[in-house]
């Protein structure tokens, strides 16, 4: 979940580019006056929504991440990889 707290660590998980034009805009401001705005008590309830409608959006919208790969299945692709250049190599040499 997103918040003040974590929000600059959390942003690369953020699809800014597909947000809504409410957010964006928001956003921009936000960004750009992150310390003065967390500060100000009168915006505490504007920024509040904002991170409830930016989590909203985030969960609904979330881009699947690959898995990572097996080591093992890396290994042996990497062991084949070696012994066809190795079998290219020869046969260029010949």
């Amino acid at each position: 979940m997103i918040s003040a707290s974590n929000y600059i660590q959390q942003s690369s998980n953020i699809p800014f580019n597909t947000l809504p034009t409410v957010l964006k805009d928001f956003d921009k401001v936000y960004s750009a006056n992150f310390k003065e705005a967390n500060d100000d008590p009168s915006l505490s309830s504007v920024i509040s929504l904002y991170y409830q409608k930016l989590n909203e959006y985030v969960a609904k919208n979330q881009v699947k991440t690959p898995k990572a790969e097996n080591s093992a299945a890396k290994q042996k692709y990497k062991y084949r990889l070696r012994l066809q250049l190795q079998e290219e190599a020869r046969m260029a040499l010949k």
